[in-house]
């Protein structure tokens, strides 16, 4: 079920390579299922996380870096666009997958917090590891959260018609809806320590964005 593409189309075509891109850094909070937030000063999630958030990496030299607004987001798989929602920090794009072979139906999968292409439209069928949008300048919208793209995946049978799909009804689905992100991405990373002393709102503030001299800023880090 795994798809080793997205990670190194992720990768390719934001020319993280330059920077030596070695692995993905997760929070507890940003992994599947996670009850406690990572950002502010942390505390609970009013609900368990749907799915996973992508902003820290490592580099091979040991800095860390965080995605930001001018990373462009590849489909994880062959799928058909079924619906663009809105979310807190930009769009969500929701894409429908036949992986009846590999799975027991059709699966969702649903990229949060971007900006899709101006011509990306209900219907289009996009190829795996082909760029349909950029991460969301969450800046704009919030001063809590860094730029990040979440990911989830969900079965596409035990839920409405995908037109009818809002976050807010998500929020409050049936977790076994839900399908753990790493169970289908094929990714590299390593979870670091965090507590309730960590303030995320400074903490991200350390990490060097990509596009920040030519993406070759950012701090050590023992994740």
């Amino acid at each position: 079920m795994k798809t080793e593409p997205f990670q190194a189309r992720l990768v390719a075509v934001n020319h993280l390579e330059a920077i030596g891109f070695d692995r993905f850094l997760f929070f507890p909070g940003m992994l599947f299922n996670a009850t406690e937030k990572w950002w502010g000063r942390g505390g609970l999630r009013a609900v368990s996380h749907e799915g996973l958030d992508l902003c820290f990496f490592a580099g091979t030299d040991g800095a860390a870096f965080r995605l930001d607004e001018t990373i462009q987001a590849p489909m994880v798989h062959d799928g058909v666009i079924v619906h663009i929602m809105d979310d807190f920090l930009g769009k969500t794009v929701v894409t429908r997958h036949d992986l009846a072979t590999t799975c027991s139906g059709p699966i969702l999968s649903l990229y949060g917090h971007t900006q899709p292409d101006p011509h990306l439209q209900i219907g289009d069928r996009i190829g795996q590891g082909e760029v349909f949008a950029h991460i969301s300048d969450a800046g704009r919208r919030s001063k809590l959260l860094p730029s990040h793209l979440h990911i989830s995946f969900a079965k596409a049978w035990m839920l409405p018609p995908a037109s009818q799909l809002t976050w807010e009804w998500l929020n409050g689905a049936d977790r076994s809806v839900f399908i753990d992100p790493l169970t289908i991405l094929d990714m590299d990373y390593s979870v670091m320590d965090g507590d309730g002393a960590v303030n995320f709102s400074e903490l991200y503030l350390k990490y060097g964005k990509v596009s920040e001299k030519g993406g070759r800023r950012g701090n050590k880090t023992t994740g």
